[in-house]
């Protein structure tokens, strides 16, 4: 995960038609950069969201946006079912820029507006999160009280994108769009997405919990947030051992949750295993009586949120201090991949 606060000098204020109660994000980054996935994660924890590309799917169905592109164009960009082919009129303008300007004459009037009328109608004390882009391109950095910028390994993006583009079309689309160091330049933040999905998760929680607290004021102090620390995943009990004597008790079997005590020590440790699926949750209760315990990752990444609410990014081979009295949740954000950790209470200690 990377996260770099710049200068934000492209910025534009003036411009700016509503309230202080509320907080605009412009997010924007090149093909592949990951902003539409940003974007449902966003989403997912509690931001209002909107997506400059969407607002042009359905700019095309207007009478005036459609009679201007089939006046240029022709009727060979219309389908039978008598919409706008969006993909033969972009296969036109992107190798013609007189068109492309053309089009976007006609449509980023009608995006800016749409933006616009978003963010006004928010609630107070929301954020709303804005995909453009073209934020940058189109000099829109007025809209927003804060803007982001993804990037990607250039290898990265191509292979995201190669569903989408032909390595022609995608050439093409990136020599239209400023440089992601450009783009970094100009943006309050940046986000190198070139990782997993469980890190891009992380990394929104994170900015959004900073940014209704240092922009709005809603956010949970931190001298009041008990920390869970990090640390190396050393205890006195063979924990892979007793991972797999976990897995042949509970076989294949994958409800949300499997939770299960798999072992006692006569030295007082307890220890608990459990397997969370891909999307699956669990929470763990820490008894106000008894000591600390460690909960180690054993395979996979997943998001722990302790008793303050802030997420933190774990994954295998880390253990978690738990806190006595402490509640935590623990999420996998993973496709495919199972989250298995062990828990182990009592007396830990490195091995001698």
């Amino acid at each position: 995960m990377s996260e770099d606060i710049v200068t934000g000098g492209g910025r534009r204020r003036s411009g700016r038609p509503w309230r202080t109660s509320i907080l605009s994000v412009g997010l924007t980054g090149g093909i592949g950069a990951g902003k539409s996935l940003a974007l449902e994660f966003f989403e997912a924890r509690g931001a209002v969201v909107v997506s400059a590309d969407a607002i042009v799917h359905t700019a095309y169905e207007l009478p005036e946006i459609r009679a201007a592109v089939v006046s240029r164009f022709g009727r060979g960009i219309v389908r039978p079912d008598g919409s706008i082919d969006r993909h033969s009129v972009a296969s036109r303008v992107f190798s013609r820029p007189r068109d492309l300007e053309f089009l976007e004459s006609i449509l980023h009037p009608v995006v800016r507006r749409h933006l616009v009328q978003v963010i006004a109608s928010v609630a107070d004390g929301r954020v709303v999160v804005a995909e453009v882009p073209l934020l940058f391109e189109a000099q829109w950095q007025d809209l927003f009280d804060v803007t982001v910028t993804m990037g990607a390994d250039s290898i990265v993006r191509y292979e995201r994108s190669a569903h989408a583009f032909s390595d022609a079309d995608f050439a093409i689309r990136e020599a239209l769009q400023l440089a992601d160091e450009e783009r970094r330049a100009l943006a309050d933040y940046y986000f190198d997405n070139s990782g997993g999905k469980a890190a891009l998760a992380v990394w929104v929680e994170g900015l959004l919990e900073s940014l209704r607290e240092s922009r709005l004021g809603i956010g949970h102090p931190v001298a009041e947030e008990p920390r869970v620390d990090l640390a190396a995943p050393v205890t006195v009990v063979d924990i892979r051992a007793l991972a797999e004597e976990a897995a042949d008790s509970w076989g294949e079997r994958a409800p949300a949750v499997l939770t299960g005590s798999v072992a006692e020590s006569s030295s007082g440790i307890s220890t608990d295993w459990r397997r969370i699926p891909p999307g699956g949750r669990s929470v763990i209760e820490m008894p106000a009586a008894g000591g600390a315990g460690r909960m180690v990752i054993l395979s996979g990444h997943g998001v722990l949120r302790g008793p303050g609410g802030l997420p933190q990014s774990v994954e295998a081979f880390h253990a978690v201090l738990l806190v006595p009295g402490a509640s935590y949740e623990l999420t996998n954000p993973a496709e495919h991949a199972p989250l298995v950790t062990l828990e182990v209470y009592g007396e830990v200690r490195p091995p001698a």
